[in-house]
């Protein structure tokens, strides 16, 4: 029973909410809305007004950048920054400014085409090919001391 008279209660309140919600008829809303809107209209400044005065603004805007524009401009001519400090700049030069002869050029292409063949991208691959010059190196060294070395007599031969 107690959760009936809760229940209850709720729609209740509702409709006091909407009964206290103040408004009228659709029509006034409407008549009232109307007149808001033909009050508004009359206070509006005309279109070609604003426009012109919107032009106005904007041609004034553009004649203060174009006057700071000058400004920075002669002051950059003078090496003058707008604080009144000495502007450095600094070029760089040219790194190659003379062309390299062509028979350069031949070596160098030549050079890169053989890295870009023989090119092991892995450094486990750069190291397997060391190690197997390595190897193969201690191998021909060893097998030329055998062949030097005289041949030794086993046991019972």
């Amino acid at each position: 029973m107690p959760n009936q008279a809760k229940k209850a209660k709720k729609p209740a309140k509702k409709q006091k909410k909407l009964a206290i919600i103040p408004g009228g008829s659709d029509a006034e809303c409407r008549e009232a809305l109307a007149a808001r809107l033909a009050a508004h209209i009359a206070e509006a400044e005309p279109v070609a007004e604003h426009a012109s005065r919107a032009d106005g603004a904007l041609l004034a805007l553009e004649a203060r950048e174009e006057a700071e524009a000058a400004r920075r401009a002669e002051l950059r001519e003078r090496g003058v920054d707008d604080d009144g400090w000495e502007v450095v700049t600094y070029k760089k030069k040219a790194v190659n400014a003379e062309p390299k002869a062509p028979k350069e050029q031949r070596k160098k292409r030549a050079r890169d085409a053989k890295r870009v063949e023989d090119a092991d991208f892995y450094r486990f691959q750069v190291k397997r090919q060391r190690l197997a010059e390595m190897r193969g190196e201690l191998d021909g060294k060893r097998d030329a001391r055998r062949s030097k070395a005289p041949k030794r007599k086993g046991f019972g031969a």
